[in-house]
């Protein structure tokens, strides 16, 4: 399965590591709540070396609700934390042509796994979380509650699409979710953790947002519109190290 996905790289613009890769993933369930946001707004939250990347000339902020499955080593199956909720929030950005998401924070209901990030320096917080499926229905309903500050509160439902396409060349889609680099940082130096995975196959989604406490402070008027969304119902990612980028 592995070598699979890592002959499979005509879809991507650059290349992953020689080294082994160390981690995997299986993401489930992935809602794509992405918002276009004035760029201005989004600049001044970058760390030093990180370009905003933008499309058609608007920044973009997605809130990215899912399920970790299977979390894997290289060597061994991680048992007791391979499998739980996560919700990130993340804007895109590029540092020497290599195209990638700086994130803002992550939300995670396992508190082992939000250790683990916050050695890596990604911006973590432990949350109670959960994934509620109406299968007649097909809705999904999806909470995220961080702990110590419930201001940080996600409530919605969604019901996505059975059929799915391929993300086209050239669209907003692709452009969102083709992203193989992972961006923090550690002191101030910037770090970058390169993944891989298969090219992404989407569906439209029906979305309702109850409460969204996951944005960043951004001045009043700087989201320029409502959001376009779209669903994903897995894919399974590779890991390489983080490193420090030049």
């Amino acid at each position: 399965m592995y070598e699979e996905i890592l002959k499979e790289t005509a879809h991507r613009k650059t290349i992953f590591p020689d080294s082994p890769w160390i981690a995997s993933q299986l993401w489930k369930d992935l809602l794509f709540i992405n918002y276009p946001v004035d760029p201005k707004a989004v600049q001044t939250l970058l760390p030093q070396g990180l370009q905003l990347d933008t499309f058609e000339g608007k920044a973009w902020i997605t809130v990215l609700p899912f399920s970790i499955n299977d979390f894997t080593l290289r060597t061994q199956s991680l048992k007791g934390i391979n499998t739980f909720l996560e919700l990130n929030v993340r804007t895109y950005v590029t540092h020497n042509g290599k195209p990638g998401v700086y994130f803002f924070n992550l939300e995670a209901e396992h508190p082992v796994a939000v250790l683990g990030a916050r050695f890596l320096t990604l911006p973590y917080y432990l949350a109670e979380m959960s994934l509620e499926k109406n299968e007649r229905e097909g809705i999904h309903y999806y909470q995220s509650k961080r702990m110590m500050n419930y201001q940080r509160l996600f409530v919605g439902q969604f019901k996505p699409s059975e059929k799915t396409f391929s993300v086209g060349k050239g669209s907003l889609a692709k452009w969102l979710a083709d992203r193989y680099f992972l961006y923090s940082t550690l002191g101030n130096r910037l770090i970058e953790g390169p993944i891989h995975h298969r090219p992404w196959k989407v569906a439209d989604v029906d979305v309702s947002i109850r409460r969204n406490g996951m944005l960043p402070q951004l001045p009043d008027g700087s989201i320029l519109e409502e959001p376009y969304c779209f669903y994903a119902y897995q894919k399974r990612a590779l890991f390489w190290p983080f490193r420090f980028s030049d």
